[in-house]
C-alpha cells in the first residue's frame, strides 16, 4: 500500500509531529496522478485511482474478445514470475560460459531474464562482461557458429567470487511455445569466469525441472564460440507462463445489402 508520511515542526520547540497515512497517494488534481501507463485513467478524488482503459495491451486486463493472448499481448496475458534454478555444483569448475537447452511443457512460456553464478576475475572481485545468446531449437552442431545466435543481452559486472549474477530484464522476453525446445549461451567476458558443475553429465539429458519447464544438462564453453566440453550451467531461469486465455476476435459483420427502390408507377 501507498504511505504518506508529512512532519510538521512544533514552534518554539525541537519537537515535531508525524502523520503517517496508508493508502492511495492524497492529491488535488487528475495531474497529480501519473503511474506512466498509456492503459489506464489518472483520476483524482482526494487520492489518485488508476482506471484501466478497455482494449488496451497494458491495463492488467486479459482480453481475448479484442484479440489478446499470451503472444499477442504478453503484459496482460502471463501469470508468473516463476524461477527454475539449475543444480548448483559445491565441487565446481570454471570456464567463460555455458551452452544448454530448455523446453517448455504443456504450456507457453517466455524467460524475461536470468542470474548466473561467476567467479569473478582470477577468483578475486573485479569487473568483466556478461552476455547471454538464445536461439530457436537445438544448440546442437551450432556450438561454434555465432550467425546462428542471437545476443540479447551484453552488461557489465563488479563482483566477488560465488555470487550470483542478476542480467537486467531481456528488451524483448523469449518466447518458447508448449512442446518447443530453445538454446542458451551464457557468457563471461574481459576476465570473468563461469562456476560449473563437472561430473561428466551427459549432453541434453534432464537437469532439473518445474511444472512448466525443462532445463537440460549442456556445455561449457571457451569464448566466444569457443572449444566446449560437457558440462551444467549454474544459473537461475526467470519467466511468465501462459495463462491459458485464447484469443477470440469477433468476427467481421457482413455488409448491409443496398435497399433495392420499388419501381416507379
Amino acid at each position: 500500500r501507498d504511505v504518506t508520511i508529512s512532519v510538521t515542526s512544533v514552534s518554539g520547540s525541537d519537537h515535531a509531529v508525524i502523520d503517517i497515512m496508508c493508502g492511495p497517494a492524497l492529491c488535488s488534481s487528475d495531474g497529480q496522478c501519473d503511474d506512466n501507463n498509456a492503459c489506464t485513467t489518472n483520476v483524482c478524488d482526494g487520492a489518485c485511482n488508476f482506471l484501466p482503459i478497455s482494449n488496451c495491451c497494458g491495463n492488467g486486463i486479459c482480453e481475448p474478445g479484442n484479440g489478446e493472448s499470451f503472444d499477442l499481448c504478453f503484459d496482460d496475458c502471463a501469470d508468473g514470475p516463476y524461477d527454475v534454478t539449475a543444480p548448483l555444483c559445491s565441487s565446481c569448475y570454471i570456464q567463460d560460459g555455458n551452452m544448454f537447452e530448455v523446453k517448455a511443457r504443456d504450456k507457453n512460456v517466455a524467460i524475461t531474464t536470468l542470474a548466473t553464478r561467476t567467479y569473478a576475475v582470477g577468483g578475486a572481485s573485479g569487473t568483466f562482461g556478461g552476455e547471454v545468446w538464445t536461439k530457436q531449437g537445438t544448440m546442437v552442431g551450432f556450438e561454434s557458429n555465432m550467425s546462428a545466435w542471437t545476443k540479447i543481452a551484453d552488461v557489465s559486472f563488479t563482483s566477488g567470487s560465488w555470487q550470483m549474477l542478476q542480467f537486467p530484464e531481456f528488451d524483448t522476453p523469449v518466447q518458447i511455445a508448449a512442446g518447443q525446445t530453445q538454446s542458451f549461451y551464457v557468457t563471461h567476458k574481459n576476465g570473468g569466469k563461469a562456476l560449473w558443475g563437472g561430473g561428466g553429465p551427459v549432453r541434453n539429458t534432464l537437469a532439473t525441472e518445474d511444472d512448466n519447464l525443462q532445463m537440460f544438462h549442456g556445455y561449457y564453453n571457451a569464448y566466444p564460440f569457443g572449444g566446449k566440453g560437457a558440462g551444467t550451467w549454474n544459473g537461475v531461469l526467470n519467466y511468465m507462463s501462459d495463462n491459458g486465455v485464447t484469443a477470440t476476435l469477433s468476427p467481421t459483420p457482413p455488409p448491409t445489402p443496398a435497399p433495392v427502390n420499388p419501381p416507379t408507377p
